[in-house]
């Protein structure tokens, strides 16, 4: 049993918590340690609230002293383990999750987690192993099936990676990002006009990425729709330009112009009915084509 004052900075730091305002909470949580110095959920959840504040480090500590105090708390151990996947600790991160699903094994966050770092240090098998499992436990999670459509993805198992790309859709229909990938899936399976049809959503959802614009382009270029792709190009150069730049797209800061005029070229080239000198000039540009977008999801 926590002493009240204890018990009352604890739950003045939850309410802060709750509110996103984590330097707040932890001023509270400092406050409710203070009074109960092995107060387990204080730790965790200080924990949480310097994670909120990139304060990866201090998280683990966090975490480290309630598995001191509690050696099966799961939760300490899987929050330990995100915040280890943070500071680049791939290994250390399994670990943490394999001992939190030994302690709760039907912790589909930690299965998730877990696939998540295997992925990262390279054994697809085993994170699809953790994928499969997530969705067992938890079989309307959007993540589990998107992340598993990633690995399948790089496995060039297109079919199955489109399958959960569309399982994602299903159960967050707003994932822009899903949609992208499902439109590279069907690029891949040669299914122009639903690839097409999939970046145009994904561009409705957010238009500011300049991913889906070049896929698109190249899946116009493909079906001779030649306007559409030279439009399609003259965005997706004009947002590199003028917006940070994607980890997936070549950095074209300095060739901006250039590019532009390529594309001034390739549209009158096309107006005087020269299609070839058109499409030369695309399929220069096409093979700065995209990769597939990467997002994982750690949680708490």
């Amino acid at each position: 049993m926590q002493s009240k004052g204890a018990q009352t900075h604890f739950q003045l730091a939850n309410d802060w918590l709750r509110k996103g305002e984590h330097g707040e909470a932890i001023v509270e949580y400092n406050y409710a340690l203070l009074f109960e110095p092995g107060f387990i959920s204080a730790y965790v959840n200080r924990g949480v609230a310097r994670q909120g504040l990139d304060d990866w480090h201090g998280a683990i500590a966090d975490y480290t002293e309630a598995i001191r105090l509690a050696p099966k708390d799961a939760l300490a151990l899987n929050n330990r383990g995100t915040a280890r996947l943070h500071v680049g600790d791939c290994q250390g991160a399994i670990d943490d999750y394999t001992q939190a699903l030994r302690l709760a094994p039907a912790f589909a966050g930690a299965q998730f987690n877990r696939g998540v770092a295997r992925d990262r240090l390279g054994d697809k098998r085993g994170a699809l192993s953790d994928f499969n499992k997530a969705i067992r436990l938890n079989p309307e999670d959007s993540e589990s099936y998107y992340n598993r459509g990633s690995v399948y993805w790089d496995l060039r198992h297109y079919n199955r990676a489109l399958a959960d790309f569309s399982e994602a859709i299903r159960f967050a229909p707003n994932d822009w990002e899903a949609f992208f990938n499902r439109g590279l899936c069907h690029s891949q399976l040669g299914k122009d006009s639903a690839a097409i049809a999939d970046y145009t959503q994904s561009l409705r959802l957010n238009p500011g990425r300049p991913e889906a614009y070049y896929n698109r382009a190249f899946t116009y270029f493909s079906t001779d729709r030649l306007l559409e792709a030279i439009e399609d190009f003259r965005q997706a150069i004009r947002l590199i330009c003028a917006v940070d730049r994607s980890a997936s797209l070549p950095d074209l800061s300095e060739c901006c112009g250039i590019f532009e005029d390529l594309l001034i070229v390739a549209e009158r080239l096309y107006r005087q009915g020269d299609r070839a000198g058109c499409r030369s000039i695309l399929l220069w540009l096409k093979n700065l084509r995209t990769s597939k977008l990467t997002r994982e999801r750690c949680g708490t």
